[in-house]
Formats: structure tokens, C-alpha cells, sequence
């Protein structure tokens, strides 16, 4: 894992990897479509996990813009610790 990488993501669909020591952008992604609303970074960093407005998750490369999947969880209850 690396601590020198931050993602953020908007409302307005994007996301964004960023290099926190230099400020650079590493990755960026763009979905007009829809928000997100929270996003991390898998360990290996190959992925990020967004969460939309929509309520679904979704599995991004950014590297390749692509979507590896995309869950709706109406159904279930989510809980923030």
C-alpha cells in the first residue's frame, strides 16, 4: 500500500488519483452520468471502489477507465462506524 496517493471524487462524476507529495494528478475519470459520493483505494491500488448517488458500487481501473462491476444495493443496509 501506498500513503502518498489520495482519491477524490465529485458530484459532477468525477474521480481523481492524486500524488500528495509532488501534488501531481496520477489518474482521472469521468462519468457525466452520475455523482459519486465516496471512493477508496484497493490495497494493491489498482482499483478504486466508488460509491454513486444511485446507491450502487462500482469497481474502476482508472489507469484503463475501465468498470470491472457494478452493484445496487437497495436492499441493504449500510452502517458507518
Amino acid at each position: 500500500m501506498d500513503d502518498t496517493r489520495l482519491i477524490s471524487v465529485s458530484l459532477d462524476g468525477g474521480i481523481c488519483e492524486w500524488d500528495i507529495t509532488y501534488g501531481d494528478t496520477l489518474a482521472d475519470y469521468e462519468d457525466r452520468s452520475t455523482h459519486f459520493v465516496e471512493a477508496v483505494l484497493s490495497p494493491d491500488s489498482e482499483s478504486v471502489y466508488v460509491v454513486t448517488g444511485s446507491e450502487s458500487l462500482r469497481e474502476i481501473n482508472l489507469m484503463d477507465e475501465e468498470v470491472f462491476c457494478s452493484i445496487f444495493f437497495w436492499n441493504l443496509i449500510i452502517v458507518r462506524c
